[in-house]
């Protein structure tokens, strides 16, 4: 029964954010100012039990990252990868509702959330090593029972790595670190928030009309 409701609960989600951050280490007498960017496009599961959503995502991580030391040498990578993270959101307050206008309240104890604006807390990690975490506030909208759209933005942090090295200098600088910035993006949920509590309230009521019928036998 409980892998029956685990799998009813689960829904599937595909997504895209844009990272960028900045860095200004010091390393060996120089210094170096390291600017980063990334396009992050995901797709994977994710686990709704209405006060707490839990995805586990596949994502597609394009990178790009330049770092140029105080005396003009420089070094810049493109790097294309896949990583596998760990996400997890929390509704934080009900905004807006298409039969009630503005209202305010605790989003998982309204019975249905179709047509409802919810303000979420959101917080990641990348699972190898943690190169990437985030955090983010973010505006979600239940168009439908089994669909939801979310819009974020808050704050990353990524590893770096790369090295530099001047004319006649005869062993590279070498910098690694962590650049901090901005993300923001955009989200898609399928089959799951509503769709997963229609699923568990129907399993519920066919144990109970089962139960009924039949009664408890020895």
């Amino acid at each position: 029964m409980l892998v029956l409701l685990s799998l009813a609960q689960s829904g599937c989600v595909t997504g895209y954010r844009h990272q960028w951050g900045s860095d200004h280490p010091f390393e060996r007498g120089v210094s170096a100012d390291v600017n980063a960017s990334a396009d992050v496009f995901w797709a994977g599961v994710v686990l709704d039990v209405r006060f707490v959503r839990l995805l586990l995502p596949t994502e597609e991580f394009i990178h790009n990252e330049e770092i140029v030391d105080d005396r003009g040498a420089k070094d810049a990578t493109h790097t294309r990868e896949t990583r596998r993270t760990l996400s997890l959101d929390v509704p934080l307050l009900r905004l807006w509702s298409t039969k009630e206008g503005m209202s305010f309240g605790y989003p998982p104890l309204k019975k249905m959330r179709k047509g409802q604006v919810e303000l979420w807390a959101s917080g990641g990690v990348e699972l190898q090593a943690a190169r990437t975490l985030r955090a983010d506030l973010s505006v979600v909208y239940y168009h439908a029972p089994w669909v939801a759209f979310r819009v974020f933005g808050g704050w990353q942090s990524t590893t770096y790595e790369g090295s530099t090295r001047y004319i006649d200098e005869p062993f590279p600088v070498s910098w690694e670190g962590r650049t901090d910035g901005p993300t923001v993006g955009g989200e898609l949920t399928l089959f799951a928030g509503e769709y997963a509590l229609n699923v568990f309230a129907w399993v519920l009521e066919k144990d109970e009309k089962h139960r009924r019928q039949f009664g408890d036998r020895k």
